[in-house]
């Protein structure tokens, strides 16, 4: 039979004593990595899905684009097919992303300019 132990005691703090720093912790996740485990930036699981939608939903505004051509200005359909391109081509470089972003957003003005329009008539 197991005697049980009052929370706190001697043995208890030396349980905590002997845990692996946080340092140590750190080295052993970068040999695991290197010998091919997987790091926890790796493209898998959820972290992959919300990445291939989202690289498709750019894919599908830079197709979208092309057809509202004639309903808006010819340079606003190339601000958005531009910025999709840009966000698709510089995934993971913020600076790009943002330039990529800030495109879409001038070339949906005149969208949002043709939707208003619509809805007055």
């Amino acid at each position: 039979m197991i005697a049980s132990r009052p929370i706190g005691s001697s043995n208890d703090t030396n349980i905590r004593a002997c845990r692996p720093s946080s340092a140590y912790r750190s080295i052993h996740v970068a040999h695991q990595v290197s010998r091919g485990c997987p790091a926890l930036t790796t493209n898998q699981g959820a972290f992959l899905l919300t990445t291939t939608l989202a690289k498709l939903a750019m894919i599908g505004l830079a197709a979208q684009a092309p057809m509202l051509t004639g309903k808006i200005p010819s340079w606003a359909v190339a601000c958005i097919v531009l910025g999709a391109l840009l966000f698709l081509l510089f995934w993971d470089l913020d600076n790009w992303m943002t330039i990529g972003t800030l495109l879409i957003l001038a070339g949906l003005v005149p969208v949002r300019r043709a939707l208003l329009a619509d809805e007055a008539v």
